[in-house]
């Protein structure tokens, strides 16, 4: 059988020389850049959003292995939305949530997805709003250390505010609203760190 030689074939383009921008093009091109520029002010003031990043951590008197179990269902500790798994394994990668509150259990507030799942080390969380768009990540680490756990919880977010919140005179409003967002949600991811040192601290001592 003759051999078969494979070749590469290397195309040539020809390059064209490149023309001169006349004055009527010139005056054409910034003609249509005034016409962006006006545009773009004409448009609506665009609804402010709330950003969130935090970082809380707790050492916890336990390995990774006996925390676990409490990262992968939080219900005994964590306060807030409840998550509803789609498939009934919340430690399966790729399972599905929807985020509802214990007394209002019908009205969905969110989406989440188990997008990472490192056990007994790393869950991470994607988080989407009722139309798919991208709200953020939160993301559980438990590091080893000295025969404790270092349990940090991470979470960076965004999430955009009602039209009617757009407007010069709610930028002052927006402004304060960020940092009244961002202090309740520390607080309240602190609380929950220190709930579940807690829970496992206490099981983890009458073993």
């Amino acid at each position: 059988m003759p051999n078969m030689v494979a070749s590469r074939v290397n195309r040539i383009t020809t390059l064209r020389p490149r023309r001169a921008i006349n004055s009527g093009n010139l005056c054409g091109i910034v003609l249509l850049c005034l016409m962006t520029l006006r545009a773009s002010a004409q448009e609506p003031n665009r609804a402010p959003t709330l950003d969130l990043v935090t970082h809380n951590e707790t050492l916890i008197a336990a390995t990774p292995a006996k925390i676990w179990p409490f990262i992968v269902e939080p219900g005994a500790w964590k306060t807030g939305p409840s998550l509803i798994a789609s498939n009934g394994d919340p430690a399966h990668l790729g399972e599905k949530f929807k985020a509802v509150m214990p007394d209002a259990p019908e009205k969905v507030l969110f989406y989440a997805q188990n997008v990472e799942i490192d056990a007994p080390r790393r869950r991470t969380l994607r988080l989407n709003a009722l139309d798919g768009a991208l709200i953020g990540f939160a993301i559980w680490e438990l590091t080893p250390q000295h025969g404790s756990t270092l349990v940090a919880y991470r979470v960076y977010s965004q999430i955009a505010l009602p039209a009617s919140a757009a407007g010069a005179e709610a930028t002052a409003d927006a402004s304060a609203a960020q940092t009244n967002y961002f202090n309740s949600s520390y607080r309240r991811f602190t609380a929950e760190l220190a709930a579940l040192k807690l829970l496992v601290e206490s099981r983890n001592h009458g073993e």
